[in-house]
């Protein structure tokens, strides 16, 4: 699925900017998130599903990473660049 444009975009990151900022931190296996970050499950897959649908996170050899990404936003404090 293509990479969302504009604010569908900044809707993902608004929403799982957390998420994404524990993968750019240190990709890691769906259990070590789960134990690294507050929240259920089936929050924790639909964030991941949100990210990986938005091209900015993939899941490789058990891993989920952040892809390479110079996408920096201008409604958020956090600056995401994972490249």
């Amino acid at each position: 699925m293509p990479r969302p444009l504009g604010d569908c975009l900044d809707s993902v990151l608004a929403e799982r900017h957390l998420y994404l900022r524990a993968l750019i931190d240190q990709p890691r296996s769906k259990c070590e998130l789960e134990d690294d970050l507050d929240g259920s499950r089936s929050t924790l897959d639909r964030a991941l599903r949100d990210l990986a649908d938005a091209e900015l996170a993939t899941y490789e050899d058990g891993v989920w990473k952040p892809t390479p990404s110079d996408y920096a936003t201008t409604g958020h404090e956090t600056r995401i660049s994972t490249a």
